[in-house]
């Protein structure tokens, strides 16, 4: 006779499915205010998403893996419209930014406290061996514009990096100010790697997902080749924020630009995903992302904040044990968000599989655009790898093991029509023509590779 897991599926199967006015398998059928059952995607205030799986029919018995992608776009905002943000700008002061670091991070500051509104909250930290609260968090003024210029002239560098220190001390700055409209922000800056008080990604990274957790996001800026970028990945990743890696300094002021654009022109906020896998269903990883399980078997995706105009791609890869013939609900998606006005919102989508013995039907059926997603991220990490082949002085085998990663990914994207993916692996071979000169280089020009290829793939991922 069948299993247990076998029979439950197919008698919840058939429940949910006669209760249901049923989508295609792999598309979600949406629930939310104001619509319901839309098989194409949903608006959700100022977001509008849709979630797909890479294969609507699966072959019976055994397992199989099925991905889910899970797309959001925010509305572009009209011109001119302008959020006020709550920003704390953390500054490594250490003795490794002396000179022409320090003179272009101070500037960067400055630029940024040249666009600041009032209304806005800002707040100044630096640290080196301490920590230092340069300028409180308080509701800015135009008349304090020059005493905030001249607190940043006189900061010195020297020391070692209290990295945690900082990033503590600007969420704390900014947690009396977190409120349901206003996007607030660490915006912290290194050169080097932690090497007072907590120092490593994940301990750093665990910090940094409290605050997530508070209403602060953390973006961090790796400056030059000599700071972890793996370290300062997993503070923005733990941070639902951003990583940016500037290897000349003098980039830093477009960097700090770039940033605040999102946030003053932020869409959503506290944007989070919940996937509740269906019986007989495992969550077996979330790709780009960090998850936190809960419950039984389900998995919480924080993804930060959304600006206008943006878009993200959530990728889950689901196993599936249910064998019985028939439809079968393969997970229940939740999306919640704070809308630009701060009301916060929900909805949710549910997305089935088919379970069946016709074996062309499975193929016929497949979605390329999830299944070219995926090609994206196996890109990436084979982007990372490559990149740390670089590091080691591996050029040579670094090149033809991106480009031929890069060839796979173009062979799928022209069969798919995905120009995304084909874009993708364009760029990586841009970034293989780099490995070979890199490594017979400097090791400063081999950190420089390494650390550009790892910021690309960084970005591909999200």
């Amino acid at each position: 006779g069948r299993g247990p897991v076998t029979a439950l599926c197919a008698l919840v199967g058939i429940l949910w499915a006669a209760g249901a006015t049923a989508c295609p398998p792999g598309h979600g059928r949406h629930f939310g205010k104001g619509a319901s059952q839309d098989c194409d995607g949903q608006r959700l205030g100022p977001v509008s998403w849709s979630v797909r799986s890479s294969h609507p029919a699966v072959h019976m018995g055994g397992s199989a893996r099925v991905l889910v992608e899970i797309k959001l776009h925010a509305d572009r905002l009209p011109a001119g419209t302008r959020r006020p943000i709550a920003v704390a700008i953390v500054l490594d002061r250490s003795g490794s930014m002396q000179g022409r670091k320090w003179d272009d991070a101070a500037e960067a500051a400055r630029s940024a406290i040249r666009r600041l509104r009032n209304g806005d909250i800002v707040s100044i930290v630096s640290y080196a061996s301490d920590v230092r609260v340069d300028w409180p968090a308080q509701r800015f003024a135009s008349e304090q514009r020059d005493d905030l210029l001249r607190v940043i002239g006189r900061m010195s560098p020297s020391g070692s990096t209290f990295l945690e220190g900082g990033l503590r001390k600007g969420a704390e700055q900014l947690a009396k100010f977190v409120d349901g409209v206003r996007p607030a922000r660490v915006l912290l800056v290194s050169d080097g790697n932690a090497n007072v008080g907590v120092q490593s990604g994940h301990g750093l990274a665990q910090v940094a997902r409290r605050n997530a957790a508070g209403g602060i996001v953390t973006t961090t800026i790796g400056l030059g080749t000599d700071y972890n970028e793996d370290t300062m990945t997993a503070v923005a990743d733990g941070g639902s924020g951003s990583y940016y890696y500037v290897r000349d300094s003098e980039r830093l002021g477009d960097t700090f630009s770039k940033e605040l654009e999102r946030i003053m022109t932020t869409a959503a906020r506290r944007i989070a995903v919940r996937i509740v896998p269906g019986p007989g269903v495992r969550v077996v990883d979330v790709l780009g992302y960090d998850g936190e399980a809960f419950g039984d078997g389900g998995m919480e995706i924080p993804l930060g904040e959304l600006a206008s105009d943006a878009d993200r791609s959530l990728l889950v890869e689901l196993e599936v044990h249910c064998s019985s013939r028939g439809r079968q609900r393969l997970a229940e998606v939740e999306l919640e968000l704070l809308d630009g006005e701060g009301e916060r919102r929900r909805g949710r989508a549910d997305v089935a599989v088919d379970a069946t013995d016709d074996n062309d039907r499975v193929e016929r059926e497949r979605d390329l655009g999830v299944i070219g997603r995926h090609e994206e991220h196996k890109l990436a990490h084979e982007m990372r790898a490559s990149a740390e082949m670089v590091s080691q002085g591996k050029g040579t085998e670094a090149k033809e093991r991106l480009n031929r990663a890069a060839a796979r990914a173009k062979q799928f994207a022209g069969r798919s029509g995905n120009k995304a993916l084909s874009k993708s692996a364009d760029e990586a071979q841009q970034q293989a023509q780099q490995a070979p000169a890199a490594a017979a280089d400097a090791p400063a020009e081999r950190e420089h590779t390494k650390k550009s290829m790892k910021a690309r793939a960084y970005q591909m991922a999200k």
